[in-house]
């Protein structure tokens, strides 16, 4: 998972990264996944046979996010990898 800006900041807006059923599923999020927004799905055989493009694939997401950010706030985020909340996993999420 991703975050768009310092942790601490009241702009957070995350990436979130989920395998749910047969697809990877990219969200962009804020504190919570109830008001996330679905922006990318990969089929998991595909992420699966070919791990060099799944991380090619999350790095697109990654890339577009920070882009529009910048655009946006008029400075680069600051991207920071944090772990899954522990109320919001499920599965293998």
């Amino acid at each position: 998972m991703k975050s768009g800006t310092d942790p601490g900041s009241s702009k957070n807006i995350r990436l979130a990264i989920r395998k749910e059923g047969s697809f990877v599923n990219v969200y962009i999020a804020g504190k919570s996944m109830e008001d996330a927004n679905l922006i990318g799905s990969l089929h998991v055989r595909l992420a699966g046979e070919w791990p060099d493009l799944f991380e090619r694939w999350q790095s697109v997401f990654t890339e577009a996010l920070s882009r529009s950010l910048e655009e946006v706030l008029g400075e680069a985020p600051t991207l920071v990898e944090l772990p899954v909340p522990q109320h919001e996993k499920s599965g293998t999420a």
